[in-house]
């Protein structure tokens, strides 16, 4: 368990969340989306975090980190010494390297329905509700935040998951904010089987 000097701050969905360069933040509610934002306007998804999972605070570095709130959220802040000594966080840590290798793999794809397939499936992973013969990612996901992950244009994505759609592989429910992708469990097994 973590020492109890923990530092438990609030955010808003729609707000960002700032961390200190030597502090990292264990999410205790809600989501989190890691981006990196250079100066030029480019703007790539590097991450989503939810309960359980880490992010890291950068200061000033040329990363260009931004933790961004998906929905209110609660995290946890600690410095990096008083993490590395928490069980707790060392098994997210853990999680989280792998999480981050296997993203990055979804992204190595060069197919764009590959990239949002193996995408998904993580997400299925990792926030994914079984509703049915069907997994639920239980987070809100526009073309442009999936377009902003796989570094196509939003038209391509749309066009991607249209295909998904057409194979099976995806299908859609509600509308709007509470819009949900499921992905059928038989496609999902050998998918998410090796996943964190």
């Amino acid at each position: 368990m973590l020492d109890r000097r923990e530092h438990l701050v609030g955010r808003e969905a729609g707000e960002d969340l700032a961390l200190a360069e030597r502090s990292i933040a264990l999410v205790r509610q809600g989501v989190l989306a890691t981006w990196a934002e250079h100066p030029s306007g480019d703007a790539w998804l590097l991450d989503l975090a939810g309960t359980g999972h880490l992010v890291t605070g950068h200061g000033t570095d040329l990363c260009h980190i931004r933790h961004h709130a998906l929905t209110d959220v609660l995290v946890e802040e600690l410095v990096w010494e008083q993490a590395l000594a928490s069980a707790e966080v060392a098994g997210a840590l853990r999680d989280q390297l792998h999480w981050r290798e296997a993203w990055a793999a979804a992204m190595a794809h060069s197919h764009t329905e590959d990239q949002l397939f193996e995408l998904l499936a993580l997400l299925a992973a990792r926030f994914g509700v079984v509703a049915g013969s069907w997994v639920r990612i239980d987070v809100a996901l526009t073309h442009g935040l999936l377009a902003a992950a796989t570094g196509r244009t939003r038209p391509t994505v749309t066009r991607a998951l249209q295909r998904l759609r057409r194979a099976g592989q995806l299908t859609i429910a509600g509308s709007g904010p509470a819009q949900r992708y499921l992905l059928p469990i038989a496609a999902l097994d050998s998918a998410v089987r090796h996943r964190p």
